[in-house]
């Protein structure tokens, strides 16, 4: 059987590329654009796609696949388009995002903690003002969610001299990354204890607004929220109604429930409230990060191997 790889992404001819060189004996289509893939869906036995672009239509076009590679950590999208489609392997690029991740989570940790957005403000309207501002150097961050980005920012966090605590789960093996780990059911008894809650989980019909009022409520007046995981894991109406009355000190959101972010959404003109498109991982050479999952994957396929001996294989 030859195999036909549909890749369907901005960088498509760089994972197209990555392929051809390994001469593997597939048929590889390089598509930008939904309209430019069309055509190739009906004989594609692979998709390669970030995770928002794997609907149900997509895959109602493709009755050939066998294979479905998410180029994203997160499947949640690829997982409801293909839940009928139980011969249809679905995988990820999980573990490539540590380093990016935790970079962004850092970024947005030290603009929350240090004012930084004010500063920038001073600077447009050419003000010198010298104002205070915090250290994270002894400060206490929870992260929702243990996994391979979570347990790279905790490394991080350390070198900053702060002290981690993981909401997970499961708390039957060891995480050596982390001060402490308890179960994520504790989350509002915990809350109380920390400066910043990063959430890094991903969204399940568990975890839904697992981030609810009662937590961000539980928070001290001088905490901050940081949401990189998934707009539905956050209530954004509680945030923004604690961000309103000055409950939380700040937060900075790069997910959305809904993207992109409408422009009459009232989280726009929330205060304290820093805002990025979902880019958190969007670094410059992310595809050639990615590429090395996605050949792999492709060798194995074509050498024969079972879902379950794929890379990064979510279900089949």
């Amino acid at each position: 059987m030859t195999h036909h790889i549909l890749i369907l992404d901005e960088d498509a001819v760089v994972y197209k590329d990555a392929i051809e060189r390994e001469n593997l004996g597939v048929q590889v289509t390089a598509a930008r654009t939904s309209a430019e893939a069309h055509d190739a869906l009906s004989s594609a036995t692979v998709l390669v796609a970030l995770d928002p672009r794997i609907t149900a239509e997509v895959i109602g076009r493709a009755q050939q696949l066998k294979l479905v590679q998410a180029l994203t950590t997160g499947t949640d999208a690829a997982q409801r388009a293909t839940a009928a489609r139980s011969d249809i392997a679905l995988t990820s690029v999980k573990g490539i995002h540590g380093e990016v991740m935790s970079e962004f989570a850092l970024l947005q940790m030290l603009a929350l903690q240090k004012g930084f957005p004010t500063f920038l403000k001073q600077q447009s309207e050419r003000i010198w003002q010298r104002n205070r501002h915090g250290s994270l150097s002894g400060k206490t961050v929870g992260i929702l969610g243990i996994g391979q980005i979570s347990t790279t920012l905790a490394e991080r966090l350390h070198a900053f001299g702060m002290k981690v605590v993981g909401f997970s789960s499961s708390t039957d093996r060891p995480f050596p990354e982390f001060d402490r780990v308890v179960y994520r059911d504790e989350l509002v008894a915990e809350a109380s204890a920390l400066d910043f809650l990063v959430i890094l989980v991903p969204l399940s019909d568990a975890t839904r607004n697992i981030v609810s009022a009662e937590v961000l409520n539980a928070m001290q007046p001088t905490a901050f929220v940081i949401n990189l995981a998934r707009g539905g894991v956050l209530d954004e109406v509680a945030l923004k109604s604690c961000l309103d009355e000055g409950r939380i000190a700040g937060a900075a959101l790069d997910v959305f429930a809904e993207e992109p972010l409408p422009a009459s959404n009232p989280l726009w003109d929330c205060p304290n409230l820093l805002i990025t498109p979902h880019v958190g991982a969007n670094v410059d050479d992310y595809a050639h990060r990615a590429s090395a999952v996605v050949v792999e994957n492709v060798r194995r396929l074509v050498a024969g191997a079972s879902p379950s001996d794929l890379l990064n294989h979510v279900r089949r």
